[in-house]
């Protein structure tokens, strides 16, 4: 019985036997379900939290290095299709907005500016951090810093463990996208831009803009624009607004719109009541 796998040598007449051919499809389909294959090993990977995301920060970032979250990279109005099917978003450099939100990606890889790799955005995933205190057991993102997280008492972000380290020094640490509960608070420095007084029989409504305590205060840094909403003021009386620059508390929903004032909540602001209206009030 001839060989129907003899190779066929130039200027030899070409014939496929059945079981030639027959081989070469079955060849075929192996590689194909491998290829399959392949992609199903990954899947594991791709739910540990890593997604697309495109270096917009204009600086070659490394691996582990922080990114703020800008959006996504393709909206739903310029492509439905592909904003429902794959995730991919914007990375900038760490931000004032981005980073009091929690908004923030670890990079899975390094990454040229304007390329698009892999960062993680949730579950858990190896870090730098900055310990400032061993007992801290969250994370945050800084403003302006891109090499490392440094430890709080409350944030977005949960330490799972971290090498022991002197305190300020950065350390190889695992975090938790997500471990550190809902709303946290932060601290933020005020600016009065609206609002009023409030009269013996109804409440002051003064509108703050929210900046980083440290820092100038002016447009690129500010937080957020318009929060009104103050947490415990009273349902009437006269309030002097807080001072320009005064340091306040301030909860965030990291699931809002860290530039939508709706996601903020003032729980501790310098308004000091006027006591000669609120003396004249009194029965």
């Amino acid at each position: 019985m001839s060989d129907p796998f003899k190779k066929v040598a130039p200027g030899d007449r070409l014939e496929i036997s059945a079981p030639a051919y027959n081989a070469f499809v079955d060849a075929a389909l192996a590689h194909r379900n491998n290829q399959h294959n392949v992609r199903i090993d990954r899947l594991p990977e791709k739910s540990t939290g890593a997604v697309l995301i495109r270096n917009d920060s204009g600086s070659v970032r490394q691996r582990f290095d922080v990114l703020g979250i800008a959006g996504p990279l393709i909206a739903p109005a310029n492509n439905l299709t592909e904003f429902q099917n794959r995730v991919a978003l914007k990375g900038v450099a760490p931000a004032a907005a981005t980073v009091a939100a929690g908004r923030i990606a670890i990079l899975a890889e390094p990454l040229k500016a304007g390329k698009i790799g892999r960062a993680f955005v949730h579950g858990v995933c190896a870090a730098r951090v900055k310990i400032l205190d061993p007992n801290h057991v969250c994370a945050v993102a800084m403003a302006g810093v891109a090499d490392h997280l440094e430890s709080a008492a409350e944030g977005p972000i949960q330490i799972i463990w971290n090498e022991p380290v002197a305190p300020g020094a950065v350390a190889w640490s695992l975090i938790r996208f997500g471990g550190g509960g809902g709303s946290y608070e932060t601290w933020v420095r005020v600016k009065k831009t609206a609002g009023d007084w409030g009269t013996a029989t109804t409440r002051c409504s003064w509108v703050y803009d929210l900046y980083p305590t440290t820092g100038e205060m002016d447009e690129d840094t500010r937080l957020v624009a318009g929060v009104s909403s103050v947490y415990g003021r009273a349902s009437a009386g006269r309030y002097h607004a807080a001072a320009y620059g005064s340091v306040a508390i301030a909860v965030i929903d990291p699931d809002g719109d860290p530039e939508d004032p709706g996601a903020w909540m003032l729980i501790a602001v310098d308004e000091v009541e006027d006591v000669a209206v609120c003396n004249a009030a009194a029965p």
